[in-house]
């Protein structure tokens, strides 16, 4: 299966490593594997977004408030799991 997406990348090395990615425009495809043939197939909707927050430690104060107030809670989200789970549908949408 081949699966792309659009990420933006932060990193605070003052905050034991830190780091948050944000994934869009995620593409995936399982027959026509030749990379010269593009992409198609979007898991997600246009303003979806998979945020994904990495720490050694816990998550600082600052951002962990940040997040509530914004109403962003913590769930699951495996791109290929999305993406087996459109095959399983029949859907390249």
């Amino acid at each position: 299966m081949y699966i792309a997406y659009d990420r933006i990348a932060y990193t605070d090395e003052q905050l034991d490593g830190l780091r948050v990615t944000l994934d869009t425009n995620v593409r995936w495809r399982d027959t026509d594997l030749k990379m010269e043939h593009g992409d198609y197939g979007n898991i997600l909707n246009p303003d979806e977004i998979i945020m994904e927050i990495k720490t050694s430690t816990s998550i600082p104060n600052w951002l962990a408030e940040g997040l509530s107030q914004l109403q962003i809670y913590t769930s699951s989200c495996s791109k290929y799991g999305r993406c087996y789970q459109k095959r399983i549908e029949g859907s390249k949408q």
